[in-house]
């Protein structure tokens, strides 16, 4: 055991079981199965964080889209996902990928718009908003929106993107049911 808020231990031991269950839900999602969400749950310092890191790791080797965020107490979830989100889309576009998620980009473009209007979220190329979508200002619909179409560019590509959240205990109420709206309707094709 060794404490490091996060930091990866010397050897990861007993977490085989959770790992290999993140790995057959990867795989599983591979081949057009949907999958729960998966939590993990613990004491400070269980690992959990590390968890999450070593799962992320696994999705990226797969060459999945990975969007890793962390929860605030009294800061939106919505604006960290916006935030986490942006990162990743911005990392994509710059090995090449702006004409693939032109889409997706359009699409972040309104709900970010929407989330966090003063927000400065640019690409490096210009994206205007897709009108119509993730624009409503209800965040359930909007975020539904955005995540429907992040799991439809990932299948038009042959991958698929993990959402990661640390410290999820943080999330408000209503922003955690927009979430687990938007999970919902991906899973289930909408």
């Amino acid at each position: 055991y060794q404490p490091g808020a996060g930091r990866r231990p010397p050897a990861i031991v007993g977490r085989d079981a959770p790992l290999q269950s993140f790995t057959r839900a990867v795989g599983r999602c591979e081949l057009g199965f949907g999958e729960r969400g998966q939590i993990y749950s613990g004491l400070r310092g269980f690992g959990k964080t590390v968890l999450l890191n070593e799962c992320a790791a696994i999705a990226a080797q797969r060459g999945w889209v990975v969007v890793k965020m962390e929860a605030v107490r009294g800061s939106s979830a919505l604006r960290s996902l916006t935030g986490s989100l942006h990162a990743t889309l911005r990392a994509e576009v710059r090995r090449g990928g702006q004409q693939r998620l032109m889409s997706l980009l359009r699409v972040f473009r309104s709900f970010s718009m929407s989330v966090d209007p003063g927000g400065n979220y640019s690409f490096g190329v210009e994206v205007a908003p897709e009108t119509g979508r993730a624009d409503s200002g209800d965040a359930q619909a909007d975020l539904i929106d955005l995540v429907v179409e992040l799991g439809a560019t990932m299948l038009r590509l042959g991958t698929g993107a993990a959402l990661l959240v640390d410290e999820m205990q943080q999330i408000r109420s209503a922003e955690l049911s927009a979430m687990n709206a938007a999970m919902h309707a991906v899973d289930q094709g909408d």
